[in-house]
């Protein structure tokens, strides 16, 4: 619980500093920055909460440990990399690429049934999976998070959607 709150506290000071700023006031540069440690402070908090999934042993956790994992981490965590990016006063050159990507990554989130087992989930990817609890990465599903990646790439970000 102390992770969370060090993320939410984080992404709270990240958002005042950005409604405090005057619209278009970043950057692009700073913008992809600030951006990019959203996503970074995101990936950490997953890799830590997918850390305490209990798996068996063949690395897999059950079904019920899995779909809460889901819900109980992803969705709330990608909800809150969406209004934080939102929060950060886009540059009038990528507003609209913004825009875009959240919209995507908000309708992928979406889309993810909140009864969603491994096997369910695994059929976005396009090559087998293996659930990695250091390293969890549900943007890497082909093809449910492929569109947000793609303009998440077309905006330089080397975090968020990589």
């Amino acid at each position: 619980m102390k992770k969370r709150s060090i993320f939410i506290g984080a992404l709270i000071v990240l958002c005042s500093i950005a409604m405090a700023a005057p619209a278009g006031a970043l950057s692009e540069k700073d913008w992809r920055k600030q951006a990019d440690n959203v996503c970074r402070q995101s990936q950490t908090l997953l890799n830590e909460d997918a850390s305490t999934v209990p798996v068996d042993s063949n690395g897999n956790p059950s079904a019920a440990d899995f779909s809460a994992f889901i819900n109980d981490s992803v969705k709330p965590n990608y909800a809150q990399v969406i209004g934080s990016i939102k929060a950060l006063p886009a540059p009038k050159a990528i507003k609209a690429q913004v825009k875009k990507m959240l919209s995507l990554l908000q309708k992928a989130t979406d889309s993810i049934s909140s009864d969603v087992t491994q096997a369910g989930f695994t059929k976005y990817r396009s090559a087998p999976y293996r659930f990695a609890p250091y390293r969890f990465a549900p943007y890497r599903f082909a093809p449910l998070f492929a569109p947000t990646t793609k303009v998440a790439k077309k905006l330089g970000l080397k975090v968020c959607g990589q």
